[in-house]
């Protein structure tokens, strides 16, 4: 017979500067479930991440794309979450991301006068060139994009975010360290 897992409901603050952070290593975590605090908190501002959203899912497509051209193998690794103004971090990934895919446009452009093996040769040149960088762009995105999801469930009260959810009662020890230590 299958019993659930007994879950503690829990309610965070968290300062805005300290939320990346602290949604980092709950992901790590891998115990917290979210709930619509919007739905319970009165007088409070939702967080918009729609387009924010948009910026990363369109960023991880076009990743996708070139992953699968080049048959790039993404390694499964820990990332460490940008520091700073998203935005400027997504700027500079749109960057690297125009700067490969105008890689494989030369080469492919090239291809028709170029042999077969040549155009793969090249596509190989590129792959050993950034294959690394490619995989941390698609695993650092991977992770914004779902502390960008949780956003969506949180309220703000001018500078602090507050979100709930529910906890595996075994974990809240490990939860409420976690939660401490990033509460500044």
């Amino acid at each position: 017979m299958f019993l659930p897992t007994k879950m503690v409901a829990v309610r965070v603050y968290v300062y805005g500067d300290k939320l990346n952070e602290l949604l980092y290593e709950l992901g790590r975590l891998k115990c917290f479930h979210f709930s619509d605090a919007r739905k319970t908190l009165k007088d409070v501002q939702y967080v918009e991440t729609k387009d924010t959203l948009f910026r990363i899912n369109n960023l991880i497509s076009r990743l996708n794309s070139i992953i699968t051209l080049l048959k790039i193998k993404v390694k499964d690794e820990e990332v460490s979450i940008p520091t700073g103004d998203l935005n400027t971090y997504l700027n500079e990934v749109e960057k690297e991301v125009e700067r490969i895919e105008s890689y494989i446009a030369h080469a492919r452009s090239e291809s028709t006068e170029l042999e077969r093996k040549e155009y793969e040769r090249e596509l190989a040149k590129i792959v050993e060139e950034k294959e690394k960088t490619i995989s941390s762009m698609f695993n650092t995105l991977t992770a914004v994009k779902a502390m960008e999801e949780a956003k969506g469930f949180m309220a703000r009260i001018k500078t602090i975010y507050v979100f709930e959810g529910y906890i595996p009662e075994e974990k809240v020890k490990e939860v409420s360290a976690c939660i401490e230590r990033h509460m500044g």
